[in-house]
């Protein structure tokens, strides 16, 4: 009977020294992904150098193209199922809000005619635009961004607002006077 008792034992100590590191991978996913330091910075007028409009793919000056708007990226891939369904909610609310903001959107696709071509079906067409490469890497490094899709928040003055934007996303909603700044 003693005997039994300690294999229970031990088999449930055995199971939660399993489940352990997981539940703290989770909890250490969650508290990044949603905690945005009051302090992170990226200036995208002074950090992407090679930015180009939706419209044709023209090079423009990111520092003078940007002005003193706040501005969204959305790092997006035509490859990634989630991005398929955010896009089109996302694209209404472009279509209203627009104004307040300078889009630029950060293919992740490998071919730049793949991030193109779901920008179009997605009827994403005005704003800017990083094509793959060096670019892109470094704003996806710098802002620790390799998921998609995901969509931040950057105040005129270059503060980080929101890291996660997307998920608490609706086409209808104006756009938030916390990202005004």
């Amino acid at each position: 009977m003693v005997a039994k008792e300690n294999l229970k034992k031990e088999k449930s100590s055995k199971l939660i020294n399993m489940q352990c590191p997981w539940i703290v991978l989770i909890i250490f996913t969650f508290l990044n992904v949603f905690h945005v330091n009051a302090e992170e910075t990226f200036n995208p007028k002074t950090e992407i150098t090679d930015l180009r409009t939706l419209k044709g793919g023209k090079k423009v000056d990111a520092y003078e193209t940007l002005g003193n708007k706040p501005t969204l990226l959305f790092f997006a891939a035509s490859w990634c199922g989630p991005c398929a369904k955010f896009a089109p909610i996302f694209s209404e609310f472009h279509k209203k809000n627009a104004k307040h903001y300078n889009l630029v959107v950060v293919c992740r696709d490998k071919r730049r005619s793949s991030g193109t071509a779901f920008l179009r079906k997605n009827k994403i067409k005005e704003g800017f635009i990083v094509f793959p490469g060096d670019v892109e890497k470094k704003i996806v490094k710098t802002l620790n961004a390799a998921e998609v899709p995901k969509l931040i928040v950057i105040g005129s003055d270059g503060k980080v607002l929101e890291r996660n934007a997307h998920f608490h996303f609706k086409s209808d909603m104006g756009f938030p006077d916390k990202w005004k700044k």
